[in-house]
């Protein structure tokens, strides 16, 4: 039991379609980052205007504080991924995704029934998103929840998605 909490708690042995997930979300905040367009004024000086994407957008603030949680979780440094995560559900509540990260994160700090209530907020916003399914299921199986891990388990089977995820 020592040795699955260990597995489970440290994030360099998170199973392999999670730290594809972690490093997917970071790639993303690295081409949102780079979309500016430059303009030359009157005076022949280049200046750099935002691109009509990066104007204030809750969603999309909301979305690249959850890509900024998930790296930071993926490398260990849990606090500032909580506090990234309560930034991006500040801004948009219903980010299902931010959801299940905060069950991860929790989980991985023992707080099992915090974890609980993420991956069931999760999963109520989005019933069919594979990746909270699956590690939700993941979550049940650490706790020798069999049952409702295979529920779990077959219901990300079921989804289209979860097929086309390597």
């Amino acid at each position: 039991m020592q040795a699955d909490k260990a597995r489970f708690t440290n994030p360099r042995n998170l199973p392999a379609r999670h730290i594809t997930l972690v490093s997917t979300m970071a790639f993303v905040l690295v081409l949102a980052a780079c979309t500016t367009t430059s303009t030359t004024t009157s005076g022949g000086r280049t200046r750099e205007i935002p691109s009509t994407n990066e104007q204030p957008d809750l969603p999309r603030s909301a979305r690249v504080r959850l890509e900024l949680a998930s790296a930071y979780f993926g490398r260990g440094q849990t606090e500032t991924a909580l506090d990234e995560l309560k930034h991006a559900l500040e801004a948009d509540p219903n980010l299902a995704p931010a959801h299940t990260l905060m069950a991860l994160i929790r989980a991985s700090m023992g707080d099992e029934r915090q974890a609980e209530q993420s991956f069931a907020r999760s999963l109520q916003l989005d019933a069919q998103n594979a990746d909270t399914l699956h590690n939700y299921g993941w979550f049940l199986c650490q706790r020798r929840r069999y049952a409702e891990a295979d529920t779990q388990f077959t219901t990300a089977l079921a989804q289209p998605s979860y097929n086309d995820a390597s």
